[in-house]
């Protein structure tokens, strides 16, 4: 197995992983990277607020990057509204 960072990016922002993780394979690399960004963006979720404009960039021993994971990749948004939280009115846009 080898040794795999997953960093955190956003804009001119970046949340460096320190510690890694062993990964057999780029497959398991890329099922990893999705489950993180999608449970980042359930906690935001929770919390009201999406953002999607933060980015995985999985790098191995040698900081070579091995794969990038645009959160707006990882989800599908269907139909919904954006504004204050809370739902549309019956006549139009909340």
């Amino acid at each position: 197995m080898a040794q795999f960072y997953f960093h955190l990016r956003r804009k001119d922002e970046q949340y460096p992983d320190i510690e890694g993780r062993d990964l057999p394979s780029v497959r398991q690399i890329e099922q990893q990277c999705l489950r993180e960004a999608r449970a980042m963006i359930g906690h935001d979720a929770s919390a009201g607020c999406i953002d999607l404009t933060y980015t995985i960039e999985v790098r191995d021993a040698a900081n070579r990057v091995v794969h990038v994971l645009k959160f707006q990749d990882a989800v599908e948004i269907v139909g919904g509204h954006a504004g204050t939280g809370a739902p549309p009115t019956a006549g139009g846009r909340g």
